[in-house]
């Protein structure tokens, strides 16, 4: 009797550990996938990352990937980060400034840098903190200095550059 009862938990035990071993064969998967692509945080603990409702035992593309590893693995898990447009900034003098719309147009001169975007010295005041900007850009107009001006590249509607900073040494 003793044997039976034996044979039955070590059968048992055996399968517990093979269903353990295959329901778990990835049980790893989301510490590698947040390893690789650090420093972002993609599996959670939800296994809908890999699977859709009852296609567990299947081959996914995720798996897959998962599987393949390198560029496969973070080209399919790893969201895309777009690094923030450079921002350059040109010493210029300000020759003119003019309403366009609901815009503010400025006018520079003698720019170590052209941030007009060849647009014959004239570029736009972003709608963000514009106010600031054309108060800077005027007050340097009145005592006749220059302007150190930031772009980063965007444009208005009609391609014009935006100027998103603007400073001058009082």
């Amino acid at each position: 009797m003793k044997i039976k009862i034996l044979s039955c938990l070590i059968a048992m035990t055996g399968a517990l550990l093979l269903s353990a071993t295959n329901g778990f064969s990835f049980g790893t998967f989301g510490d590698n996938v947040n390893t690789e692509c650090t420093p972002e945080v993609v599996y959670t603990g939800d296994c809908t990352l890999c699977h859709v409702s009852g296609d567990f035992p299947a081959a996914t593309p995720e798996k897959t990937a998962y599987l393949a590893g390198g560029t496969t693995l973070t080209d399919t898990f790893c969201p895309t980060v777009t690094p923030p447009p450079a921002i350059t900034w040109s010493a210029c003098t300000p020759q003119q400034v003019g309403p366009f719309g609901d815009i503010v147009r400025i006018r520079l001169i003698n720019c170590n840098i052209d941030p007009s975007n060849n647009r014959n010295g004239w570029l736009t005041l972003s709608p963000t903190g514009q106010a600031a900007m054309l108060e800077t850009v005027l007050a340097a107009m009145n005592a006749n200095a220059a302007i150190a001006i930031a772009t980063d590249g965007t444009t208005d509607t009609q391609g014009y550059n935006f100027a998103i900073g603007v400073i001058y040494s009082k």
